[in-house]
């Protein structure tokens, strides 16, 4: 900050109202640095009052500070489904800046960014809707904050410093499945028993063991799911299973509790892009008999 005055002397130089350099008592010039890091990012008032017959604002002017931190990115941070995608990041909202939340663009692999979604707090998830199935998508992230100066909102971004997280690229689910069957063969039911023992207290220190035995069933079997065409994904969901391969068949082993031979079992079906982010397709529904 520099100031000359002709005829009269500075007085005080103001950062929002408080006195941060008063060296310049009755001098007609002087020149100093404020370190604005120091302050919470947005728009602030820098003023110094002149000394004539009396005190007035001589110079006045609205100095942003800026975001000077990026935050990670990572495809462990997202969830894709068909039609949408959430970001979910539980990290230090700043570094340096002060009070900051995370915000994002994304765009069609190739396309343009679209707009600035957020600042959201951290801890918070992000959910992107209205996202095209089985499309490719990138994703960056930075701080931001909004604020309110002079009657005006505005909001200042990591991106105005060149701030910006890594880009990720993640993929939407497709569409449902297309099943021609599902088939539970060659069951196997068998019981196991647990024993417990508990100690009961009667009083006065004196008690006994008291011993339990459980008898629990079980039901293993062996599932086939046979689709009309292949998933053009990394593979497919039989209830919480999940069976790596893009094709046409799928087989697997599955352990239920209880005794399931001759009862019919109703799973969710469901395709998936990656481990890392999943890119669930839409669900479909479909019951099997065990045999």
């Amino acid at each position: 900050v520099t100031g000359t005055a002709e005829g009269d002397t500075f007085d005080d130089l103001y950062v929002d109202g408080s006195r941060v350099y008063a060296d310049i008592d009755g001098d007609a010039s002087f020149t100093t640095t404020i370190n604005m890091k120091e302050y919470d990012v947005g728009l602030h008032t820098i003023h110094a009052e002149l000394n004539d017959h009396e005190q007035e604002i001589y110079w006045s002017k609205a100095v942003p500070t800026y975001i000077y931190s990026k935050p990670p990115n990572k495809l462990s941070y997202y969830r894709t489904g068909y039609n949408y995608f959430i970001f979910s990041y539980g990290g230090s909202s700043y570094t340096k800046d002060y009070d900051c939340g995370i915000a994002l663009d994304y765009r069609k692999k190739g396309g343009k960014w679209k707009g600035i979604y957020g600042p959201y707090s951290t801890g918070s998830s992000m959910r992107m809707t209205k996202m095209k199935s089985g499309k490719t998508y990138q994703v960056r992230t930075y701080f931001a904050k909004k604020f309110s100066y002079g009657g005006t909102n505005y909001i200042i971004s990591g991106k105005d410093t060149g701030k910006i997280g890594k880009t990720v690229t993640i993929k939407t689910g497709k569409g449902k499945l297309k099943v021609k069957s599902l088939k539970i063969t060659k069951a196997k039911q068998y019981s196991r028993t647990q024993t417990f023992t508990t100690w009961i207290n009667i009083g006065y220190g004196i008690g006994y063991p008291r011993t339990v035995t459980y008898k629990y069933w079980y039901t293993d079997f062996k599932i086939t799911l046979r689709l009309k065409k292949k998933p053009g994904a990394a593979g497919v969901y039989i209830g919480s299973k999940r069976i790596k391969g893009n094709k046409k068949k799928y087989t697997t082993t599955m352990h239920f509790s209880g005794k399931k031979k001759g009862k019919k079992i109703k799973f969710e079906l469901c395709s998936y892009q990656s481990t890392k982010y999943i890119g669930l397709s839409k669900s479909t529904y479909k019951k099997a008999k065990v045999k």
